[in-house]
């Protein structure tokens, strides 16, 4: 299995190859943008569902769209996840659906990527740590929750990371 740090550090070296790749669907849709200057939310959702699936197999995975945006489970091992992703353009949704969503899954890891949109990572952070401290049971299996922050559209390879603590109960940012 691999660990929050691990898969964060990964998705920050796949992403900045694929955004600068032409032909690859990260690539063309940076290079559309930058000439018609919009997109809209669905057709980013669908680039970041091709992305992620592609880097699935990377780490030796696969991908399944189900209830929660994506699965991903070792190739030829278990029944069981390894991953739950939720993915979310807009952070204002993240505490009434998608975080509730990850801290049911019976993954051993649970990922959280959403986008900046002008608000401050610092805010997100306090809203979705609120948000898993208030949801957390005390007996639960640990797994670890991995925060993904982009700087969206006009900074497409900023991305931050944050572990949650479980212990302590507070973020601690991924280099």
């Amino acid at each position: 299995m691999i660990s929050a740090e691990e898969w964060y550090k990964t998705f920050v070296e796949e992403f900045v190859k694929a955004a600068m790749n032409p032909e690859l669907d990260i690539g063309v849709h940076y290079r559309n943008y930058k000439m018609l200057g919009e997109e809209t939310p669905t057709e980013w959702t669908y680039h970041m569902g091709v992305f992620l699936a592609r880097m699935s197999h990377k780490l030796n995975c696969c991908q399944e769209h189900t209830i929660l945006d994506f699965l991903w489970y070792e190739n030829g091992g278990g029944e069981d996840p390894v991953a739950a992703i939720e993915h979310e353009n807009e952070y204002a949704g993240i505490c009434s659906e998608e975080i509730p969503k990850l801290l049911v899954s019976k993954a051993p890891l649970r990922i959280m990527i959403t986008y900046t949109d002008g608000t401050t990572t610092e805010a997100i952070r306090k809203e979705a740590g609120d948000c898993i401290r208030s949801r957390t049971l005390r007996n639960q299996k640990p797994f670890e929750f991995l925060l993904i922050i982009g700087g969206y559209l006009d900074k497409p390879n900023e991305w931050v990371g944050y572990l949650w603590d479980m212990k302590w109960k507070e973020w601690i940012s991924i280099e």
